[in-house]
């Protein structure tokens, strides 16, 4: 990865620093885990053998070997019943980490092409310490919908609560 400046950072330091960035502008929301997971799984498709062939050989077209879709799957792939609501958010903003609705294109099926090489993210970040870290997300998640909720409820004065609340919720996956 070249960031900004134009200095060279390998997929691994990017991914930490985007994590440790992510996971401190949320602490303030108390949603340190949940962004902590989505920034250091957010580009770990490119540790996979095909883009990196793709970054190596510099042939086909930008954009041709996904890897925005690897981290989410991985996420998906690890989690229970009680981590799913997280799982899926954090999954939707990896998925969408290059732009609005980012896994439709042509109607072509993007999201399942992108989450192959799933397996990629266990060399980057093991499965105990993702699942951990989902746990952990799925409470602050759960912490967030419930305020969510009860601020809606409190803001309302008919019967559109619920709709508002299911408004705001849809809101944190962005």
């Amino acid at each position: 990865h070249i960031n900004r400046k134009g200095e060279t950072q390998t997929v691994s330091d990017h991914c930490r620093n985007t994590a440790l960035y992510a996971s401190s502008s949320a602490e303030r929301r108390h949603l340190s885990s949940a962004m902590y997971l989505a920034g250091i799984l957010h580009d770990t498709g490119k540790l996979s053998g095909e883009f990196q062939k793709y970054i190596t050989d510099g042939k086909g077209r930008r954009g041709s070997v996904s890897h925005s879709g690897t981290g989410g799957a991985f996420l998906l792939d690890i989690a229970d019943k009680n981590s799913k609501l997280a799982a899926e958010l954090i999954a939707c903003a990896i998925y969408q980490h290059h732009g609005l609705m980012d896994c439709i294109a042509d109607g072509e099926d993007v999201i399942n092409r992108r989450s192959a090489n799933a397996e990629a993210c266990q060399d980057f970040l093991t499965k105990e310490k993702a699942d951990d870290l989902l746990k952990k997300a799925s409470g602050e998640i759960s912490a967030y919908v419930k305020k969510i909720q009860e601020t809606a409820k409190a803001m309302s004065r008919d019967s559109s609560a619920n709709k508002n609340g299911m408004f705001l919720i849809g809101c944190l996956e962005r």
